[in-house]
């Protein structure tokens, strides 16, 4: 397998101006576009097929929930924000499978899926509310999917994309802490490293993505293939795991059932023996009652006839 692609990048309600030039950069709204595979904002892709939304809100919603944000969001001078301020982190990670070969192979489709579904727990333990949407795209040569990350507005009326983006807030808090630019630097990849780390760890290990390529690496051919056998073992580990934890869970799961099946017929035995007991002292009250009567009446009679008043005969 090839190695994990998952990548960050934080946009504004405008595209900052590229460097010596007055053209500017992709806006959050040419994002969203593309995203939603809107006609003008595909040309890349040779037949568009409709994005699907596998978690959160459709990304027009969150784009314009983003830019209603950020309309009433100030900087911490109090101003108005600039409108290529950063105010939404759209986020995008790859299976390394060509789509034609998951397409034709259940197999392959499955792997993609759990691929994507843990990617996706990965997404939401890290950023928690603030995944907002992520959506999958399965009409380019390797599937894929895009997240929306969005900063939350405070009570000051503060909005920073740092809350969301790692790297930024790690260049800010050495900013703050007297560092020099070369130190920011070095804080914003050591952060972004981190999170590859994590994102590795916690996913693309467990579905034998290695954690980058040779080239960066400057292995030898013989040393990738050695590194990707080990990433397939480790993958397949995982999926060996996967399955016996959902065999165990569904042994598990059939025990219980058969306890309960059992607790229940238990209960329902309890409960007609509890009828029948139940009846039984009915019977017996009524009998006693029946005969408390009866010997009330014969004592009744023997007044009558002043047997009970005439004194016991003397010896």
């Amino acid at each position: 397998m090839a190695p994990q692609f998952i990548h960050l990048e934080p946009y504004g309600r405008e595209g900052a101006h590229r460097k010596n030039s007055t053209e500017r950069k992709s806006s959050m709204f040419d994002i969203r576009d593309e995203m939603v595979r809107a006609p003008h904002a595909c040309g890349h892709v040779a037949s568009p097929q409709p994005a699907a939304v596998v978690f959160g809100d459709d990304p027009y919603s969150v784009v314009a929930q983003c830019a209603e944000q950020a309309s009433r969001a100030v900087d911490k001078a109090g101003r108005s924000l600039r409108c290529d301020t950063p105010v939404v982190v759209v986020g995008v990670a790859s299976w390394p499978r060509l789509r034609t070969i998951v397409d034709s192979d259940p197999k392959e489709r499955k792997r993609y899926e759990l691929w994507r579904d843990d990617t996706v727990r990965w997404l939401r333990a890290r950023w928690k509310e603030a995944l907002a949407s992520v959506v999958e795209h399965f009409d380019e040569p390797y599937a894929h999917i895009h997240f929306l990350l969005v900063p939350s507005i405070d009570h000051n009326r503060r909005l920073w994309i740092g809350t969301v983006h790692p790297g930024r807030k790690a260049e800010r808090a050495t900013a703050e802490s007297g560092g020099s630019k070369r130190d920011q630097r070095k804080a914003y990849e050591d952060a972004m490293r981190k999170m590859q780390d994590d994102y590795y760890e916690s996913v693309a290990a467990r579905h034998g993505l290695t954690r980058i390529g040779p080239g960066r690496q400057r292995v030898t051919r013989t040393e990738w293939k050695e590194q990707k056998r080990q990433a397939e073992a480790l993958a397949t580990f995982y999926r060996k795991a996967r399955q016996l934890a959902a065999a165990a869970a569904a042994t598990t799961d059939r025990r219980i059932i058969a306890l309960k099946e059992q607790a229940m017929d238990r209960i329902t035995a309890l409960g007609a023996r509890t009828t029948e007991l139940r009846q039984e002292l009915q019977q017996r009250d009524t009998m006693i009652a029946n005969q408390a009567e009866e010997i009330q009446r014969l004592a009744d009679m023997l007044l009558q006839h002043g047997i009970l008043n005439t004194p016991a005969p003397s010896g």
